[in-house]
């Protein structure tokens, strides 16, 4: 047991705060002078910091959460580790505006809401609700595409976002590395990444 939370769907509340909190640090660390809104940020690409933040904020309200790495794409699962991942997983997408045309966007936000335009739902659903094209979904959301499935992360110099370890969802599966931060030095160098590679 990890000691966290297993939230769901109708804990809105819990994950508009994760939300929040994550929209307000990457703001603050993408432009340190002029943070930027969580409408801008929804926009970007900025994926692999935001779901970095989007996890590390759920470990410290006590919610259990993985980090979901694509070919092009990161969110942050919020469903069962001991289970595969599958179309209906609970996700959360800060970034998903980069992926709609304007049009789709403005319907989007409309739903979702300028303050806070974070996707939260099932996994399968942000095609209809957002607008999120079959190629789009297949290359950065799709329980197919995962390359890594990850719990344990570690800081990272000369980097807000953290490393984290490259575990595939039937190693989380297994239920054989811990969840949330610990010393670079308790795993192996090569198996710590920031992004689709070990740096």
């Amino acid at each position: 047991m990890t000691g966290l939370e297993l939230i769901n769907a109708t804990d809105e509340a819990v994950a508009a705060d994760i939300a929040s909190i994550a929209y307000k640090r990457l703001g603050l660390n993408l432009a340190p002078r002029h943070p930027l809104t969580p409408l801008e940020i929804s926009e970007l690409g900025v994926c692999f910091e935001a779901s970095d933040e989007v996890t590390r904020v759920a470990y410290g309200l006590g919610v259990f959460a993985t980090r979901e790495v694509h070919h092009s794409h990161c969110i942050t699962n919020f469903s069962d580790a001991s289970v595969l991942p599958n179309p209906d997983d609970l996700i959360m997408c800060l970034t998903w505006g980069q992926y709609v045309d304007q049009d789709q966007y403005q319907a989007g936000i409309k739903t979702l809401g300028a303050t806070r335009p974070a996707y939260f739902g099932r996994r399968e659903q942000i095609k209809k609700k957002l607008g999120i094209g079959v190629a789009e979904y297949d290359v950065g959301y799709s329980p197919d595409t995962i390359l890594y499935r990850q719990t344990t992360h570690t800081p990272s110099v000369g980097y807000f976002q953290h490393k984290w370890l490259t575990t595939s969802p039937s190693d989380l599966a297994k239920g054989s590395y811990r969840v949330g931060e610990v010393p670079p030095s308790d795993y192996p160098a090569h198996m710590w990444s920031l992004y689709h590679t070990n740096i």
